[in-house]
């Protein structure tokens, strides 16, 4: 990736991270110091989204890898939260959200890791033409889709609800705006 994009792209993610409070992380690759995951990454961040009910907070993590002429970016709960039947149930949820989500990128399960993650790159034009764009995809869409699915994936995941439900609870909020708890028992 050309110095001038590199460049640019450091500042969203500095810009994004400021903005979200988070933790941002440049892997080293500088003569004798290298980072643990330098091989795979050049950024990282970390990012928690809470509720005020009762579910565990749901932990993200962003790797951002940049190649020649484009640089992609992974978006994953941590740690693997989904184990056995779970991760291809979990694919119905991926599917659903994906069908409503009309950004760049999509949802998808790793079925042998049990990963749930945003899958989105970028070329190397269109960061320099949108940027904007570019934060708004990394940051807010993606983060705001997490949100959405927060208590219903941590119900399932947790064994209280079947994923039919929490399609349910997630299509509820995106098709009315709000959830009414009561009917779910939280």
């Amino acid at each position: 990736m050309k110095e001038e994009t590199s460049i640019k792209l450091q500042n969203i993610l500095i810009h994004g991270s400021e903005k979200y409070g988070m933790k941002l992380d440049k892997q080293k690759k500088e003569g004798k110091i290298v980072s643990l995951y330098s091989n795979l990454e050049d950024y990282h961040l970390y990012y928690t989204i809470r509720s005020e009910l009762d579910v565990w907070d749901l932990d993200l993590q962003f790797q951002v890898m940049m190649e020649d002429t484009q640089f992609r970016v992974f978006i994953f709960v941590d740690p693997i939260m989904l184990s056995g039947k779970q991760k291809t149930e979990a694919c119905l949820l991926a599917n659903e959200i994906n069908a409503r989500y009309k950004g760049l990128g999509h949802f998808e399960v790793d079925t042998i890791t049990g990963d749930f993650r945003f899958d989105v790159t970028f070329s190397e034009d269109m960061l320099i033409a949108m940027p904007e764009l570019i934060e708004n995809t990394l940051f807010e869409s993606a983060i705001s889709f997490y949100e959405m699915i927060h208590v219903p994936f941590i119900m399932f995941v947790k064994g209280l609800w079947e994923m039919d439900l929490a399609i349910e609870y997630f299509t509820t909020i995106m098709d009315q705006g709000w959830i009414d708890n009561g009917p779910y028992g939280l």
